[in-house]
Order: structure tokens, then sequence, then C-alpha cells
């Protein structure tokens, strides 16, 4: 049969608690009975190490020496209560122990006037209270999700350092058995270090929580601050990301970022999940959109500046708006996409469509110019301008779909087949014409470089040197083919 295991602070609290849980069996250092065990500790059982318990040089150290910061505290038992210490540690290692008790609360009774101190009269005993804090099953889980992700979690409350950190490890917090008391820490040097090497800090102030919060975002942390009460609002507003819990304090959820309705912390991976959906499938949408505004900006100022006449017409645009960025954009946006965010999102953004809307303008720049110089008519220019702009397009859509899915390579083919579908069958709707041969053999050079549209980030040194080596092969073959047709 399971028991419970309640420890006290001296026998005859033990005594007490023991007659209201019915254990009424004696044994040596304990009471046990109705599924109960209830010892004591005969005041303190154990004491701190001395300093040089942990490194002789301690025995004599100066100011300059301070702080002092140990990963792991170290204590000796007294000799006193050495034999009350090990039935402690054999019950508690005991296969039949489910829970133990580590608070009381006492209910009592007296005859003062109680005012906030301690009365010093008569106090009698009403009721024995036991108080456990359960770690929820999914806890575990959840800080294993983020393990895994790369968030380092720290632990910070007002509670003494031990409780705080047996609560963490029960939890499966890394490295919750690195602990460290607030009240030792004066300066922002202190706090600096602590932060980079413990875990769980215990006899934390409110202005102290809010110092611990600048220190990690002044060593390039991204910060999130989860709480409920009015001690963790200063820290709530300085953090990158604030998290409340709805039954906590009012003040508290009115100052965070985002308020858990349900205050369960187990659904924070799926908050995060649906923040990368989002961010990610913006991005990519966004990407797709940009490029045509990059491209349309440029080549409007362009054909002013060159006084040339805008090549393009809405309805041939409208074939690539249509079928090449709004159907794929309205369908990406649904998908889930659980990729790690990364870099800025503006900066993702224009990674991937500058690269690809500047080589929209220059390729198109380089038909007209071409096609005016060989006589070509402005209809034709247009048409393969047009064609040129469906495969700069399709090479983002490429991108934009990477790594690759049944669905998105669905969305990529749906997408391709409208384009085929439209200039095929209905080529006068979209100011499409047949092109002429010398028309045709002008998008060789330009189409050997179009490859380079989207720029990768992490390999920008290797595609700037397939870009100028596609430049010189485009000229190579743009001289080959002009040179055939005089």
């Amino acid at each position: 049969m399971e028991q419970t295991l309640v420890i006290t602070e001296k026998p005859s609290v033990a005594q007490n608690i023991a007659k209201v849980l019915g254990a009424n069996k004696r044994h040596d250092g304990y009471l046990f009975g109705n599924g109960w065990i209830v010892s004591w500790c005969v005041g303190h059982l154990v004491e701190l190490a001395e300093p040089e318990d942990y490194d002789s040089t301690y025995k004599k150290w100066a100011k300059e020496d301070l702080p002092i910061l140990l990963s792991k505290w170290k204590y000796n038992v007294f000799t006193a209560t050495k034999k009350q210490f090990t039935v402690i540690k054999k019950l508690m290692a005991k296969d039949d122990i489910s829970d133990l008790v580590y608070r009381v609360l006492v209910f009592a009774c007296c005859d003062e006037v109680v005012s906030g101190e301690l009365p010093k009269g008569k106090i009698t005993p009403l009721a024995y209270i036991l108080l456990s804090n359960p770690v929820r099953v999914s806890a575990a889980g959840t800080f294993a999700y983020f393990e895994r992700n790369g968030v380092e979690v720290k632990v910070i409350s007002g509670d003494t350092p031990l409780t705080v950190s047996e609560a963490a490890q029960e939890a499966g917090i890394k490295n919750a058995e690195r602990c460290v008391d607030a009240r030792m820490l004066n300066t922002s040097e202190d706090i600096d270090q602590v932060m980079r090497e413990y875990t769980v800090f215990g006899r934390v102030t409110p202005e102290q929580k809010r110092e611990f919060v600048r220190s990690l975002k002044a060593q390039g942390h991204t910060v999130a601050m989860t709480g409920d009460g009015v001690n963790d609002i200063l820290a709530l507003k300085d953090a990158d990301c604030s998290v409340a819990m709805a039954s906590g304090s009012e003040a508290a959820a009115h100052v965070a970022q985002m308020v858990l309705l349900d205050s369960d912390f187990s659904c924070m991976p799926d908050v995060v999940m649906e923040g990368r959906r989002v961010v990610n499938n913006i991005q990519n949408s966004s990407s797709l959109f940009l490029v045509k505004n990059i491209f349309s900006f440029f080549l409007a100022l362009f054909s002013a500046l060159l006084s040339i006449t805008y090549p393009l017409e809405p309805k041939q645009l409208f074939l690539i708006s249509f079928f090449l960025i709004g159907v794929p954009a309205f369908f990406l946006a649904f998908l889930r996409n659980k990729a790690e965010i990364k870099e800025h999102f503006l900066s993702n953004i224009l990674f991937r469509s500058l690269p690809a809307g500047v080589t929209d303008v220059i390729v198109v720049l380089a038909v007209v110019f071409l096609g005016k110089w060989q006589n070509i008519s402005s209809d034709e220019i247009a048409t393969a301008a047009t064609a040129l702009l469906v495969m700069v397009s399709a090479i983002v859509l490429i991108q934009v779909c990477r790594p690759f899915r049944p669905v998105k390579v669905g969305i990529c083919i749906l997408c391709f087949a409208g384009v085929a579908a439209g200039s095929y069958y209905f080529p006068t709707l979209f100011g499409l014409v047949k092109m002429s041969g010398s028309c045709l053999l002008l998008l060789i050079p330009v189409m050997g470089g179009s490859d380079t549209a989207v720029v990768d980030p992490d390999k920008r040194r290797e595609m700037a040197g397939r870009l100028v080596s596609k430049a010189v092969f485009a000229k190579i073959a743009w001289l080959n083919c002009a040179k055939s047709i005089t």
C-alpha cells in the first residue's frame, strides 16, 4: 500500500499531526498508520558546509574574492541528530512512499488579539492542513519541448532556493540543481554572472526580476517572461514577450502581451507553433507580392528616366499576378509551417524578393532594348517580357515552397498549369502574340541567368560568382545569336 510521508520540525508537532491522521503506531524515529508516516527533524538536522569544505583557499579569503558563487551547496550532518537524519533518509527512499509533504499550515486560536505578530500567550491548535504543490503531468514534456528548440529556462521565485530547485527538478528543468539565493546579489556584475551560470533563483524581489530580464537582454537573448502576480509586473513590462495567467493578478494580465485563459502553460508549444505558422506564411506570401511591387516601381522609374514606353499592359501582368502570386499566396497562408523563425522579418522578405524584382527589371529592359535594335514589334517584345516574368516568378514560387511537401507540389503544379492554359487557350485575353524566330533568339541569353533571381542568404558569395559567370555566358550566347541572325 502506498503511504504519504510527513516531515515536521520537531517531535511535538509530529505527535499532534499523527493523532489527527490516525498514525498511532510508533517506531524508532517516526509514527505510522492509516497510510501515513510522520517523522520529525529535531530542529535542524544539517548545516551548511564550511567554506574550506569546498576549497581550501576559501578558509582565508579577502574582500576581493567576493562574491563566492557555488554551483552546488554542500551540507554537514549534525553529530547529535545523525541518527534521526538516517531515519528520514531511509523513509524518503522507501518504495511505497508516494508523496512527500514538506509544509504544514496550522489553524489555531488564542486569547489575544492578533495584530500580525506571533501571540505570546497560549495557542491552541485547531487543525493541521498539509500543503503540497504537485507538478502537472504535462510540465516535463513542455520544458523538454523548449529545450529541444534551444530555449533556456530560468526559474525565478520569492521562495527559498532549495524549495524552488526541488520543484524545478521534479518538473524536468535542465540544470535545476544549480540554484542561488538572490539576496547575495548586490551589483549588476553579480547578476550578469549568475544569469549565465545558474538556472534557479530564490528570494528574488520584484526589482531584481526586472534586473534579471534586462541582464539577459543585454547579453543578446530574446527574453520571454511568465508570471501571474503583482510582483512580476516590472519584469513582464521589460520582457520581449510577456505571458500571464488568467487565474492570477488582474494587473499582471493587463500588462502582459498574452494571457493564458485556462492558466495552463502546457499550451505554449501550440502557441509557438501557431506563431511560426503565421510569421513564416506571411513571409512567404509577402515575398511573392513584393517581387511584383519592386519590379513595377523600378521599371516605371527607368521608363520615365529613359523616355521609353512602359513595355507591359495590365492584362499581361494579370496573368502573373493571378496564377503566380495571388493563388499560391492564398493557399500557402493556410498551410502548417513549423520551421524555426530565423533572422529578422523584413530582411528575410527582402533577401527573397529584392533579387527577383531587380532581375525582372534587368531582363525586361534587356529584351526591350535588344528588340528595338532588331526592329521587333512592340507586341512581340511585350510577349517576350511576359514570358521572362513568368519564368522568374516561377523560380521565386519554387523557392518559397521549399522544403517541398505534397500539398506544396500540388500548388506549384496548379499554378503552372493555369499559366500554360491561359497562355495557350486565351492568348488574346492576356495580350499575348506569337513570337518570331528573332524574338525567340533574344530570350536565350537572358534566360541563361534567370536562376539567380533568388539569393540564398547563406550562399551569397557563391551566388554572386554564378551571377558573374552567367552574365559572361549570356553575352557570348547573345553575340552568337546575333551573328546567326545577320
